[in-house]
């Protein structure tokens, strides 16, 4: 890699350092924040919640907080990303692969949880959620909300924007932002293959729309799955099965996808991650993973 391609590629390194670094820090900080005016305004109005369905609401104030950063980093550089060609292919198709090829990922890494369970003893997800509110509160909060956000935040807003230097190195670094930020082991390696998935699907139909709808569909299979009259052990058993059958298969694809990219991709993205600001946020995502995972 030269270093004409290279030293654009570690400004926006230190840039979007500095700026997921405070999105990180605003969320998590926000969330606290939101969390306590939610209890506030509840209290004063009255009204009563049951469950975690206070602080899904505060992390959806507090998510919508710290995008609002990343949307103020899209006005600071809307003149550059108007720029930059943005995908038109319009090929729907792209959904019969990417709809079953989601939620194959999503029994494969909990196949692979039961895997570290089973013979290390340890869960890559951490304290196992439960379902403890009602489903319209889940289905509005934890899976159309994030839908929505996210594939704005990181498809509509991060991978155009680094689409600059190429797709596959936009593709593959959005989508390691993307797992990142969800601050869980677990998470890390879901969201990692999602965004990849969702990110090929923007590429091909050139809208962000469908994304949100399979974005909207996972999150909502695992509140379904999560539910109480759901048997929950027969339930994994089965998702375990499935995923283990299912991972190899995916597995040959992403090693296809990355075969095909091209080793200058590979080096961007070296030379992206190595810059002190992005190291700093991959420390602290990676510091508020340990943590979640212990407790």
């Amino acid at each position: 890699m030269t270093a004409e391609i290279a030293a654009p590629v570690k400004r926006d390194g230190c840039r979007l350092g500095i700026w997921m670094t405070a999105f990180i820090c605003i969320f998590q900080l926000g969330t606290l924040v939101m969390l306590l005016v939610t209890a506030v305004v509840l209290k004063k109005l009255k009204l009563e919640l049951a469950g975690d369905a206070p602080l899904y609401i505060a992390s959806d104030l507090s998510q919508l907080l710290a995008g609002s950063l990343l949307f103020l980093f899209f006005l600071r550089n809307r003149s550059r990303m108007q720029s930059i060609p943005v995908p038109k292919q319009g090929k729907t198709r792209q959904l019969l692969f990417t709809l079953p090829a989601l939620f194959g990922w999503n029994l494969s890494v909990t196949a692979i949880d039961a895997f570290f369970q089973s013979f290390f003893h340890f869960s890559l997800s951490g304290v196992p959620e439960t379902q403890t509110c009602s489903p319209f509160i889940m289905l509005v909060t934890a899976a159309l909300f994030p839908a929505v956000a996210e594939e704005l935040i990181f498809r509509g807003i991060l991978y155009r924007y680094l689409r600059q230097h190429g797709i596959a190195f936009a593709a593959i670094t959005s989508s390691l932002l993307f797992g990142m930020v969800h601050l869980n082991f677990l998470q890390l390696f879901f969201t990692f293959g999602m965004g990849l998935l969702l990110c090929s699907l923007y590429e091909n139909t050139g809208t962000i729309g469908w994304g949100m709808l399979l974005h909207f569909l996972n999150n909502a299979l695992s509140i379904v799955l999560s539910a109480d009259w759901i048997n929950a052990e027969l339930c994994n058993r089965i998702q375990v099965v499935l995923g283990a059958i299912v991972l190899p298969f995916l597995l040959v694809l992403l090693i296809r996808y990355c075969r095909k990219c091209e080793k200058q991709s590979f080096a961007q993205i070296r030379s992206f991650f190595a810059t002190i600001p992005m190291m700093l946020f991959t420390a602290l995502c990676l510091a508020f993973c340990i943590f979640m995972t212990e407790h």
